[in-house]
């Protein structure tokens, strides 16, 4: 509030100060049509100044503190892959119907290094998003899947409530599909409890939440390239290790 009034009070005085400095170039130079002539023309250059202070200058800011906050990030949506993320990519991989179709992605995954750029990273992100990459659902896929989900829910929970993690669009369609997937746990029960169209849907979720973390990892191993290169073969080997190293 004092804040405010301070602002006020500032204002209020630079325009009165302005006036003053009108009338005294009048008062000295008794020249008022020149005075008003550039008066005028200062106010018509005001609303272009304002649009370049604050729409265009100000766009920019913006941007720059929404990608500020993204990486502030960065290292949430690390610790994610080093839990749980790599864990299921291993779990899902075991239900990939066409494993070509994942060796056609493999470059994709593995072609990016340190200095990839933000834009390489996304067009790579879109087409493993866009890639026919289909799940076959079987009991220990389901049954994995869902008690990972159970024991880190907690920590997803937290991950979904830090507002700036909500900017990195990517990784927030990958959480709101795994909370959807515990969602249909809860709505369809055990496996064997599934029938037929129940498995079809199922198939598709998971296909969608398998490309999403495909996609945000690529990511997450660029940016662990750049920053902690000695934790990124470690990081590297978990996600690729045993069965899932053989196809990704």
């Amino acid at each position: 509030m004092n804040n405010r009034k301070t602002m006020r009070r500032i204002m209020i005085a630079l325009c009165v100060l302005s006036a003053l400095i009108y009338i005294l170039q009048i008062v000295i130079f008794k020249d008022p049509e020149t005075t008003f002539f550039y008066l005028f023309q200062d106010l018509a250059f005001l609303p272009v100044s304002i649009a370049i202070a604050t729409v265009a200058v100000g766009a920019v800011l913006d941007e720059r503190e929404k990608n500020e906050r993204i990486a502030a990030t960065r290292m949430l949506r690390s610790s994610f892959f080093t839990s749980i993320g790599a864990v299921m990519i291993r779990q899902m991989m075991e239900g990939v119907a066409e494993k070509e179709k994942v060796k056609e992605v493999r470059p994709l995954l593995q072609g990016l290094g340190a200095q990839s750029s933000m834009k390489q990273i996304q067009q790579h992100q879109q087409q493993i998003l866009s890639a026919d990459i289909r799940i076959t659902l079987n009991q220990k896929i389901y049954d994995g899947v869902n008690q990972m989900i159970v024991d880190e829910h907690t920590d997803l929970l937290v991950l979904s409530s830090n507002s700036s993690l909500l900017e990195a669009e990517c990784f927030t369609k990958m959480l709101w599909g795994i909370f959807h997937l515990y969602d249909e746990y809860r709505l369809r029960g055990s496996y064997e409890k599934l029938s037929r169209g129940d498995i079809e849907h199922l198939e598709s979720d998971f296909s969608d939440v398998f490309r999403l973390l495909l996609a945000n990892s690529v990511e997450n191993t660029c940016w662990l390239a750049k920053t902690y290169p000695n934790f990124y073969g470690t990081v590297k080997e978990k996600i690729c290790k045993g069965r899932a190293h053989e196809n990704i």
